[in-house]
């Protein structure tokens, strides 16, 4: 799997965060240019012991419309002293540009896109 990416919301009362797998470009062979996400699993029992205080831990599967994420994992609780609603996205949202591109004819990875 390549870099994360995230976004962050802060307002008096409680900090957003989403974090999700960055996109991945294809080259060559019959995928080129093709964009991917990358598959990845999740341990779910430190997500829920990081929380100090939790209010809800649920999973969404499915996308609730056009304004939405798509399938997360949601936890919204007390850490470090901080009330904090966390999405574990499936995949990037949709304007996310790929951070890496792969080679699939050398099996290179070319994560220039990740330095800024």
């Amino acid at each position: 799997m390549g870099p994360l990416g995230f976004r962050y919301r802060e307002d008096a009362a409680l900090s957003e965060i989403s974090v999700y797998p960055c996109p991945i470009e294809l080259i060559g062979g019959s995928e080129d240019a093709e964009i991917v996400s990358p598959l990845f699993s999740l341990n779910l029992q430190p997500l829920w012991t990081a929380f100090e205080d939790r209010v809800e831990f649920r999973w969404h599967a499915h996308s609730f419309g056009p304004h939405d994420y798509g399938a997360y994992i949601a936890v919204e609780g007390r850490y470090e002293g901080h009330d904090v609603w966390l999405q574990i996205l499936a995949e990037a949202p949709d304007d996310e540009e790929p951070a890496m591109k792969v080679d699939l004819a050398e099996l290179a990875v070319d994560d220039s896109a990740t330095r800024h």
